[in-house]
């Protein structure tokens, strides 16, 4: 199966698809939906994983996790993996950096990167 491909992945039974938001290290005040394949642990906010950006693989951390497909998107990329066992930044501590990177309106993916 492609990494690119636009199809829902094969479900496991019982389980719906997970996306998580993730904030990349570019100067975009934005995150990126990326879909979670259902055999995949580990990806929970203040995960870091890697994930195709621009042709490439970056690493990025995971600042959500929803079962909601965001609208007006029609193709939706795989997270191609997690990095560590356990996420790097606590829940209190992501909150806290994406506050900042809203207040001094600067991109929570480099805010995270500098983290």
């Amino acid at each position: 199966m492609d990494l690119f491909e636009s199809e829902a992945a094969p479900l496991t039974e019982g389980k719906e698809p997970l996306y998580a938001e993730v904030a990349i290290p570019v100067p975009l005040r934005r995150t990126f939906t990326y879909r979670i394949d259902p055999s995949m642990e580990g990806v929970v906010p203040g995960a870091r994983v890697a994930v195709p950006f621009a042709r490439r693989k970056v690493i990025g951390v995971v600042t959500a996790v929803t079962s909601v497909r965001p609208e007006g998107v029609s193709r939706v990329l795989r997270v191609a993996g997690t990095l560590d066992p356990e996420p790097v930044f606590p829940e209190e501590v992501l909150a806290f950096l994406r506050r900042a990177a809203e207040y001094y309106f600067h991109p929570v993916g480099e805010v995270l990167r500098a983290a």
